[in-house]
């Protein structure tokens, strides 16, 4: 603000000496005014002395004299005419100036005013980057907690899976070992029932024998089944060892070759 109210200073002295100037002009120019008003009149007397004397050698030089004048004033105007345009041309070149430097001090006004603006959004900009950047880490904090959260859900989802796992994994194994134990127990089921006896009933029945040469007939034991099985007839009336079976519709004897 000093160097603006020194400028302004200045300003106002040039301006206030271009004004005194422009008055001594103005009054320069008045008195060439007066001057040439007196000429002119002077003019006009020495036209009518001219008139009076028209005749008479004085007359022309009075004539002359009268000629030479208004080439003076003619002079003198042209002088002044100059003049004044030179005077008018100074104003105006002088008003330009001026005008200059007023432009001059408001850019710099401007300028100062537009650094100032600049300055107050590069602060804004700048707070709101600290801004974006403090909620960026914000969000990439709230992010890595929930990453790790999650990341804690998986893994106890994972051994409740595992648990649960291992229990389905014991439970088919319990399951396993009763099927296995249902198994040996039928096995060992089927191995009594093996090596229980078969009740099977017996018809007696007169056959040829296979080693007899002779018609007799000799007394066996046939099963009363669908396979019918022949077997000795022991002394007791017990079966004895198996011998053969029969075969086919007419029940024909089919004895094992020993």
């Amino acid at each position: 603000m000093d160097l603006f109210n020194n400028d302004f200073k200045a300003i106002n002295e040039k301006f206030n000496a271009f004004v005194c100037s422009h008055n001594l002009v103005l009054e320069e120019n008045t008195k060439l005014k007066n001057k040439i008003l007196e000429l002119e009149n002077q003019c006009n007397t020495i036209s009518e002395e001219y008139n009076n004397y028209s005749k008479v050698s004085v007359v022309k030089n009075l004539h002359n004299q009268i000629f030479e004048k208004d080439n003076l004033i003619k002079h003198l105007k042209s002088k002044l005419s100059k003049k004044n345009s030179d005077e008018e041309v100074e104003v105006d070149e002088e008003e330009e100036e001026v005008e200059s430097e007023e432009d001059e001090e408001e850019e710099a006004e401007e300028e100062v005013e537009s650094e100032e603006e600049v300055e107050a959004e590069e602060g804004v900009e700048a707070e709101e980057e600290v801004e974006a950047e403090a909620e960026e880490e914000a969000e990439e904090e709230e992010e890595a907690e929930a990453e790790v959260e999650a990341e804690e859900e998986v893994e106890a989802e994972e051994e409740v899976e595992a648990e649960a796992e291992a229990e389905v994994e014991a439970e088919e194994a319990e399951e396993e070992a009763e099927e296995v134990e249902v198994e040996v127990e039928e096995v060992e089921e089927e191995a009594v029932e093996e090596e229980e006896e078969v009740e099977v009933d017996f018809i007696e029945k007169k056959l040829k024998s296979p080693n007899s040469k002779s018609r007799k007939l000799t007394l066996y034991l046939i099963t009363d089944d669908e396979n019918r099985d022949i077997y000795e007839r022991l002394d007791d009336g017990e079966p004895g060892e198996h011998l053969g079976k029969l075969l086919g519709k007419n029940n024909k004897p089919f004895f094992f070759v020993k």
